[in-house]
């Protein structure tokens, strides 16, 4: 599987689910592919005109498909822009949650220095001592040539939806 395969794949999963969208203005090296889910929840009291509360829980995923290796350098660069993407994130008093996901691609094999380098980043943000929610950053290495997944502790929760499909004999 090359890098353009695994982009329309997971573009294919995500569409249910995902609006894909232009990345946001100031990232470099710009994601291959940039998809926004919002979901709003709301209780209401007797009608739909009396709301008790609103959350709102958000998910963003950028794809990066890495040309050479994936380097120390490709992962503090994406690492740093996401870290700042969090920081800029505008909340308000109906904000919950905001889980933004990092993924490398890779055609080469990937070393197992730069899979703990990535294994070991973590990133959590509260917004006003988590009244106005919070925010987490998974971040995930796609190996096509072994077809292995890696991620740091926050990604775990959504690895399997990088997985690779299943070979039939």
């Amino acid at each position: 599987m090359n890098t353009s395969e695994y982009l329309t794949l997971m573009r294919d999963r995500l569409t249910a689910a995902f609006d894909f969208k232009e990345p946001p203005q100031g990232l470099n090296p710009q994601p291959a592919l940039w998809a926004v889910h919002n979901r709003t929840s709301e209780k209401y009291f007797l009608s739909k005109s009396i709301s008790l509360y609103t959350v709102n829980n958000d998910e963003y995923v950028g794809l990066y498909g890495c040309t050479d290796k994936i380097k120390e350098t490709d992962i503090e660069a994406v690492f740093e822009q996401f870290k700042r993407l969090i920081s800029e994130l505008p909340t308000d008093e109906k904000h919950m949650s905001s889980i933004f996901t990092a993924a490398l691609i890779s055609k080469e094999e990937i070393d197992l220095k730069i899979v703990e380098t990535a294994s070991a980043k973590k990133f959590h943000k509260d917004f006003w001592f988590s009244l106005r929610g919070w925010a987490d950053l998974a971040f995930i290495l796609v190996d096509l040539k072994n077809e292995k997944i890696y991620s740091n502790s926050f990604g775990k929760r959504t690895v399997r939806n990088f997985g690779f499909p299943k070979k039939s004999d």
